[in-house]
């Protein structure tokens, strides 16, 4: 299953959506959050940032009104990676997606991140 078909399943099994449908509006997604090349991707074929944002993406065609990203540094390979998210955050602002961390990463220093101890 490619990623696009991954999310796309989402919002056919969520909103009735038909295959055509769900994909046309998966590829917007992927398109607006600047991944585009990833959409015929097969999971084994994604690097850890592709598929972490296609998992962001899967959870936020997702019913749910919240997204909670808990221990990203645990995903992530590199602080640039995070930017990476919080860029993908800002475009989809339609819902509140929030980044929890438990530990403090220097990154958080000029970046907002909620951080439990």
């Amino acid at each position: 299953m490619s990623a696009n078909e991954n999310i796309a399943l989402i919002l056919e099994y969520h909103y009735r959506y038909s295959i055509k449908k769900a994909t046309i509006y998966t590829d917007k997604l992927l398109e607006k959050c600047g991944y585009k090349e990833i959409t015929d991707k097969r999971p084994f074929r994604l690097n850890k940032i592709e598929k972490f944002i296609s998992q962001i993406i899967r959870a936020y065609v997702s019913p749910k009104e919240k997204i909670a990203v808990i221990k990203p540094f645990s995903m992530l390979e590199k602080a640039e990676d995070l930017s990476t998210l919080i860029k993908i955050a800002d475009i989809l602002d339609e819902k509140d997606i929030q980044i929890i961390d438990t530990t403090i990463h220097k990154y958080y220093k000029e970046n907002k991140c909620l951080t439990i101890k």
